[in-house]
């Protein structure tokens, strides 16, 4: 009989239930069956008989998708009854569930005693291999699988009834050091399943069926965890569900189906030091039941930490142009400066515009957003007026009116302009940037051409050592030499090649030894603080004086980090949280653009 994948699915399937159920009860005996010729009874559901041996044998189970022998691992229990001998393999009650039949030639070997379900292959007195059959019927596949079953002699063994319970290796409940705050972003993480009874993890009927990887998704303050089922159980578990508050709910499938691996799902963490309580359906044949278990990501992951939530205003360009027009109005840096400080709010952003010459402004008024007066200042004979206007989207172009009354000698003239206002310069490329606290910040340097274009910006992956190179690069003009003793850069592209050149000849970068850069690491935040500050001092930065060394983690022995760290933080370039630098933290896309475009606006007043 060919067997075709779907043979070899349903194999996977059939077998990897043994895990999650309680393996089936061992048949002590019973009424026998008329096998290979021995004169039997039928079956019936009593109780069995007495044995007259309770022994094992090692055996062998062949076929030809080569999958059995993979599940149904050897020694099986040998049973002896009126001469006749008897295999049991030891099969799970979920696994059994899925085999709709079972013969030796035309002979039945599934046997139910009350209510345990069993498959007892007859032998030989020799030992002979033996034929037979199994039809199952699992997810996606229904058929008949041919199998040999060939046992060895020479390994019968007395064994005992029972067996004491083997215990996984205990586990704290959850993690021993408390994470802190941790940076929105999506994280490769380990995890473990817990017994809800014991508290014990390393929880095999759980870990054993799902994918050891997980990935850590962190939204404002709320952790979710993405799990997978191993690619021989996908198809058995149905549903995933999580404990909130009183009540379980269903856990949201990424992607993927429990048909179509991998089915990749997200659960709802209760916090990051906690154990968060779910369960799980099985469904496999006639099998159909949930198993309770908790569930925690494993402690001491490297996460980046939290920024301090300090208010970041970003100066972007700001653009007026005529109504309707994509000419520049002749307001345009006179009567409205052609820069603008933007702030992040829990809402969207606030816009300082500012107005040099606001003695002839009569009034402002902008579409879709609210506008409020900040200050008004009198400098060098002009009027400063400052309005903050509160939007929710600054990729937007707004269309605005400017109300102005112009005395100027015998000069004078009154107007209201409509005009459209546009802040940055371009519109925003990306499509996952919008609600980020640094969106102000990655526009920016987007607009000055460090950034690319493309559909997302992926804020919360981190940054390579090479990728950061590359964005410093960018905002320079250095000289690039011929040659550079990094080895282990020869594959990377012409500019990103370019730049590792430019910055270590800049004396700005370093690699890990003098032939190796490891383009492709993560860049640390120590590593970026020592970066920045070696770049600010080659420019011609003169260190402040009083600037005092606010983290609590950075190394008493490393001096350059030491006065890298306090002067970066006194200039409002690396901010910490909490009183911490986390030194050895990977560096987000998004904290890479708040801490490259605070370092360019203090280098640009230089």
């Amino acid at each position: 009989m060919t067997k075709n994948r779907n043979t070899k699915v349903a194999l996977v399937a059939l077998m990897a239930v043994s895990a999650i159920t309680p393996a089936a009860v061992s048949a002590n005996a019973g009424e026998t069956q008329n096998v290979n010729g021995t004169d039997a009874t039928t079956k019936n559901t009593a109780a069995p008989a007495t044995e007259t041996a309770v022994r094992t044998i090692d055996f062998t189970l062949t076929d030809e998708t080569g999958m059995l022998s993979r599940y149904v691992k050897s020694p099986g229990k040998l049973i002896e009854r009126e001469g006749q001998y008897y295999i049991q393999p030891e099969i799970s009650e979920a696994a059994l569930a899925m085999i709709t039949d079972a013969k030796i030639g035309d002979t039945p070997i599934i046997h139910t005693y009350g209510d345990v379900k069993m498959v007892l292959i007859p032998v030989g007195k020799d030992f002979a291999p033996v034929k037979g059959a199994l039809t199952l019927q699992s997810p996606g596949y229904k058929g008949t699988v041919d199998f040999t079953l060939t046992a060895d002699p020479a390994t019968i063994k007395e064994v005992k009834d029972e067996k004491p319970e083997e215990k996984p290796e205990e586990k704290p409940t959850k993690p021993s050091t408390p994470y802190g705050d941790i940076a929105d972003g999506k994280y490769e993480v380990t995890f473990d399943a817990y017994n809800p009874k014991t508290g014990e993890g390393n929880y095999a009927a759980i870990t054993n069926h799902l994918n050891e990887k997980a990935v850590l998704v962190v939204e404002k303050g709320k952790y979710f965890l993405e799990v997978s089922a191993t690619e021989k159980s996908n198809g058995m578990i149905a549903e995933y569900q999580v404990l909130a508050g009183d009540k379980y709910v269903k856990a949201e499938t990424v992607s993927g189906s429990q048909a179509k691996y991998p089915h990749v799902v997200r659960l709802p963490l209760t916090s990051l030091n906690d154990l968060t309580t779910a369960k799980l359906h099985v469904v496999a044949g006639t099998h159909d039941a949930w198993y309770d278990f908790q569930i925690a990501v494993d402690k001491g992951l490297d996460l980046p930490k939290k920024e301090e939530s300090a208010d970041e205003t970003v100066t972007l360009p700001a653009y007026v142009y005529q109504d309707g027009l994509q000419d520049l109005s002749i307001m345009h840096g006179k009567y409205l400066a052609d820069k603008v400080k933007v702030t992040a709010t829990e809402t969207g952003y606030n816009v300082d515009v500012t107005f040099p010459e606001g003695q002839h402004l009569n009034g402002f008024t902008v579409e879709g957003a609210t506008v409020a007066k900040k200050s008004e200042n009198k400098v060098d004979g002009n009027t400063v007026k400052v309005y903050t206007l509160s939007v929710d989207d600054l990729s937007k172009i707004y269309t605005a009116t400017v109300d102005l009354s112009v005395r100027v000698g015998d000069f004078s003239y009154d107007e209201k302009y409509n005009i459209q206002l546009q802040f940055g310069g371009m519109k925003n490329p990306f499509g996952d940037i919008q609600k980020l606290a640094n969106y102000g910040a990655i526009v920016s340097l987007y607009s000055q051409g460090i950034f690319k274009e493309s559909e997302k910006f992926n804020p919360y992956t981190t940054t390579t050592r090479y990728q950061f190179s590359l964005m410093l690069f960018r905002a320079l003009d250095l000289e690039v030499p011929e040659t550079t003793g990094f080895k282990d850069i020869t594959t990377l592209d012409a500019e990103a090649l370019s730049a590792i050149k430019a910055l270590n000849s800049y004396g700005v970068i370093n690699g890990v030894n003098k032939e190796t850069f490891a383009p492709n690491n993560k860049i640390t935040r120590a590593q970026t603080a020592k970066m920045i500050y070696r770049l600010l001092e080659k420019e011609g930065y003169k260190p402040a004086a009083d600037a005092k060394m606010p983290f609590s983690d950075v190394p008493a022995n490393d001096q350059e980090l030491n006065k890298a760290a306090a002067q970066l933080h006194a200039l409002g370039i690396m901010t910490g949280s909490a009183g911490k630098l986390n030194p050895g933290a990977p560096l987000t896309r998004d904290q890479m653009a708040k801490v490259l475009n605070n370092a360019l606006e203090v280098l640009g007043n230089l």
